[in-house]
């Protein structure tokens, strides 16, 4: 498992930064949640609580769409790196077997040290 990443903050407080998924996984269950709380106020009269529930649909509407676009990007970007990898081994695939050669040595040579 990855250890998350920390941060320091202004007031001298170390702070963990969630990883892109675990971000994402957080936000969905936000927007769950307000969907969940705007489906059960539909209902209650009042113009204060229906001033909010407006306010809450459109900041979900625009969270939803903030969500999908990181996540179209997230995909894009992945296909993008894939793309330039492969071209790079069809292109010079001695060089990548020779780098990961290297690598393997250096791992074994560190394994084996006890």
């Amino acid at each position: 498992m990855a250890k998350e990443k920390t941060v320091q903050t202004e007031q001298d407080e170390t702070v963990a930064v969630p990883s892109r998924d675990k971000l994402t996984g957080q936000i969905k269950t936000v927007i769950s949640d307000l969907e969940e709380l705007v489906k059960v106020t539909k209902d209650q009269a009042g113009e204060e609580i229906k001033t909010y529930r407006e306010k809450a649909e459109k900041t979900l509407s625009k969270a939803k769409m903030q969500l999908e676009e990181l996540e179209k990007s997230s995909k894009e970007k992945i296909v993008e790196v894939v793309k330039v990898t492969d071209k790079y081994a069809h292109e010079k695939p001695w060089q990548l077997i020779g780098a990961s050669a290297a690598v393997g040595l250096i791992l074994g040579l560190l394994i084996n040290r006890k």
